[in-house]
C-alpha cells in the first residue's frame, strides 16, 4: 500500500506543497521585527560601554534604541503582521527595550548625563569621548575612545569625583596626549584609586 502513487489534486502547486513539510522555511522576516531586534542590540551594546559618534556628535545608543523600537511599533500598527509569533516577539522586545532604555535617555535629556568629544587628538587621530553623570553629590564618568570623528567609541576607563563635580563640563579637568596615550589632570580619580589609563 505504501508503494501506491500519491493522488493528483488537479491544483497547480498543490502536490509540491504536500511534499514539502516546511513550506514557510526561507520566509523573510518583517521590517518591524528587524527594527525591534536592532533596537534591542543597540541597548545591549550600550551596556558594554559603546557609543555612536557621527561627525563629532555623540548619539547615546539607548536613545537610538528607543527610536528604532518606536519605528517598529509604529510600522506594526500601520502594517499589521499576519504571523502571531512575530507580533508577540515585537511587542515583548519593544516593551522591554523601552523600559530598560528609559532611565538612560531621561538622564541625557535632563542633563544628568552629558557627552563631549574632547577637541584634542593623538598623532594617529585617536579621540576621546568624555561621559559625565551626576546626581546630587554623586558624580563620575567614563572615557571612550575612537579613531576620527565618526564611528563606535568603546569604553576604556572610568572616574569618580567629589561633591557632585563635573570637571570636564566645568572646565576644571583636561587631558593631554603623549603619543597614543592620554594623561588626565583635574579633580577626578579612578574608582579603585588606580591610574586612569586612556589609550587607543
Amino acid at each position: 500500500m505504501s508503494d501506491q502513487p500519491r493522488p493528483e489534486t488537479g491544483i497547480p502547486g498543490a502536490n509540491t506543497a504536500l511534499e514539502d513539510p516546511r513550506p514557510t522555511r526561507g520566509r523573510r522576516r518583517s521590517p518591524q521585527l528587524v527594527l525591534s531586534c536592532a533596537g534591542a542590540a543597540c541597548l545591549l551594546s550600550s551596556w558594554f560601554g559603546l557609543l555612536l559618534v557621527v561627525r563629532g556628535l555623540v548619539v547615546p545608543l539607548p536613545l537610538l534604541a528607543m527610536f528604532l523600537i518606536a519605528a517598529a511599533l509604529t510600522l506594526a500598527r500601520c502594517r499589521p503582521i499576519p504571523r502571531k509569533t512575530e507580533r508577540r516577539v515585537i511587542a515583548a522586545v519593544g516593551v522591554l527595550t523601552l523600559v530598560a532604555a528609559a532611565p538612560s535617555v531621561a538622564g541625557a535629556v535632563v542633563g544628568i548625563t552629558t557627552y563631549e568629544l574632547h577637541p584634542s587628538a593623538s598623532p594617529q587621530d585617536c579621540r576621546v569621548v568624555v561621559e559625565e553623570h551626576h546626581f546630587f553629590w554623586t558624580s563620575g564618568g567614563e572615557f571612550h575612545v575612537l579613531r576620527g570623528e565618526t564611528g563606535i567609541a568603546r569604553r576604556v576607563a572610568e572616574f569618580v569625583t567629589d561633591d557632585g563635580e563635573v570637571p570636564f563640563t566645568d572646565g576644571t579637568a583636561d587631558l593631554t596626549w603623549y603619543g597614543e596615550e592620554a594623561s588626565v589632570s583635574g579633580p577626578l580619580r579612578h574608582p579603585r584609586d588606580e591610574e586612569i589609563d586612556v589609550h587607543c
